[in-house]
This record gives C-alpha cells, structure tokens and sequence, in this order.
C-alpha cells in the first residue's frame, strides 16, 4: 500500500479516490478526464488552459515503486511538476501547498503515528493477501499493569488475545479480517502515546469478526482499539477503525450485515470529521445513531456510569 504521511497522520487513500473527491468539491470543471491506468493516473491539468486541456497530459503516481514518490506529479504540456498536496492546492486555485496538506488531513488524515516498527511476522499466502501465523503471539506474555491502568477487564483482554511484548513494551492487539484471519498487528507503548503499525498494512476493522460470529446486527463504533476494548470491558460490542477509516474499512462495513451502528467518535475535532466521514461513506440503507462523548474526552476516559448512561437508549446493545 503507498502512503504518506503528513504531520505524522497517515494518507493511505487511493489516489483515484482523492482526484474524485476533488472533483465533488471544486466549483471548476478541472479534472473534467480522470484515466487509471495502474500506477500511473492521467488528469486534465488544473495548472494550464484553467484545466480544460482537449486530453489529460498530467501524470500522477498511484504507488511508491519506481523513484518516483506515491501522489508525484508532472503534466507533459506546462512541465508543472511536485508533490500531490501542490498539485490539490492547485486544484482549488490556491497558490500554497500547505492548502493541500490541510485538506488531505481533513479528508484522509488517519491514525496518528510516532514512529514505525517493522513487526517480525509469519506469512502464509502471498504478499498481496498476507495473513500471519498465530504462533507469533505465543512469544509475548498476557498480562500487563497498563491493562489496568486503561481499565480493560482481562478477561476481555485474553479472549481477543491482547498481548504485552517485552521487547518492544508495548499492548500487541491481533487484528482478524471479517473472516477470522489475522492480518495485522498493531502497538501501543506502556511508557508514552506511541501507536506503532505496519506502514504497509491493509487495516480490517477491529473486532469485526467477533460482532459477525455473535450475529450481531447493533455494534458501537469507535475510532481506537482501547476503547473498542473498554466498550466490550462494560459488556458492549463495539468495533474500531483504527483511526478515521479507510475506504476498504467502509467497504467491509456495508457489506458485513450489520445493519445498525452506534457511532461514539472521540469528542475533538477529528471525532468529528470522523464521524461526518462515517456518514458520507455508509450505504443510505444502514440506520445510524450517534452518541456524543464529551468535549477533550474519549470513551476510556469515562467511568463505568458515565459510558452506561451514554448508552442508556440502547441497552439491546448490551451484552449481558
């Protein structure tokens, strides 16, 4: 998967995505041709003719082989050439970049991330469709203070196998596809806010497995696995995005059967945008509740009866 990172958030949108969704937005008839092909995308350039060249001559990489970056760009007639948050900017008629990087972020800006790891894993298909062994986590011990700490019921931890891996100090969290094969590893530091994932990672949604294989039909939803994890603590199924969500993460979510979501976004701005996102993004058909978390807080940043009055109009919900 190609990406970027910006001010340490991570872009992993399709870049045929971002240019239709730029489309939706600007006002302009730019970006009227839009061709895909492979790696490489052809658009009618918005820096020539006010974007209404007869045939698309701007190129932009769709990955990060080669030597050129993921979201480069260069049109063939003007010689414009950069980076993709230039290239957005100029979409919009704006002369600064830093236009371009705001917006991805509004749009796009996913988990935040510190630092990267490269996690020791045992693949058993190809690359395309990586799926690791669960031997991996027999290495890694199954209690830890910091679970307490974030008021997780071991119990909880354990059946979802959360784990404490010494080496790197930090709460392993497997994260299993919508049919029960594990994909992806993700960290969190005991000692400080690190979040670490596989760059290169295709993200399931988190504990969607476990809602599918009770035949739920009502889930909450979360951005964080900690509080996918404290939801299911105080007895409530709740699945994770692991950040704003993806466009495979929707994807999976309209076609899972869960017909019922109960979206408890954390209360900033990006909870916010998270869930407008959410909305956008959900088939029409899928009915949608929402549960404001107060202002600077999330939902482990609650008591036991704090989170129960939250969700006090939807006890059906609850599991016990």
């Amino acid at each position: 998967m190609s990406q970027l990172i910006i001010n340490n958030h991570l872009i992993d949108e399709p870049i045929q995505n971002i240019l239709y969704q730029i489309k939706k937005e600007i006002k302009t008839n730019k970006l009227k041709d839009i061709q895909i092909n492979g790696d490489d995308i052809k658009v009618t350039c918005p820096f020539h003719n006010n974007g209404q060249e007869k045939e698309p001559d701007c190129h932009i990489k769709n990955s990060d082989e080669g030597e050129l970056q993921y979201g480069t760009f260069h049109c063939f007639a003007c010689d414009e050439s950069g980076n993709l948050c230039k290239f957005i900017a100029g979409c919009f008629d704006e002369e600064d970049e830093n236009f371009g990087k705001q917006w991805l972020l509004d749009h796009y800006g996913n988990i935040f991330v510190e630092r990267k790891i490269i996690l020791p894993e045992i693949t058993l298909t190809k690359e395309k469709d990586k799926i690791l062994d669960e031997s991996i986590l027999d290495t890694m011990q199954e209690y830890h203070p910091y679970m307490l700490t974030r008021k997780l019921d071991l119990n909880i931890c354990k059946q979802f196998k959360v784990k404490y891996d010494p080496k790197s100090e930090c709460l392993v969290f497997p994260v299993y596809d919508e049919h029960n094969k594990l994909r992806l590893l993700t960290r969190r530091s005991v000692l400080n806010k690190t979040f670490i994932i596989d760059k290169n990672a295709k993200k399931p949604v988190y504990l969607l497995n476990e809602c599918l294989k009770q035949h739920l039909k009502s889930v909450i939803l979360v951005e964080s696995q900690i509080n996918a994890l404290y939801a299911w603590s105080l007895g409530y199924p709740a699945i994770a995005m692991i950040g704003k969500g993806s466009t495979e993460q929707y994807q999976i979510l309209n076609k899972c059967g869960i017909r019922h979501f109960i979206l408890c976004f954390d209360g900033d701005e990006a909870g916010d945008k998270g869930r407008d996102r959410f909305i956008k993004s959900i088939n029409s058909s899928i009915m949608i509740d929402i549960v404001n978390v107060p202002r600077g807080k999330d939902l482990n940043d609650l008591s036991k009866e704090q989170v129960d009055e939250l969700f006090k109009d939807y006890k059906k919900v609850k599991l016990c």
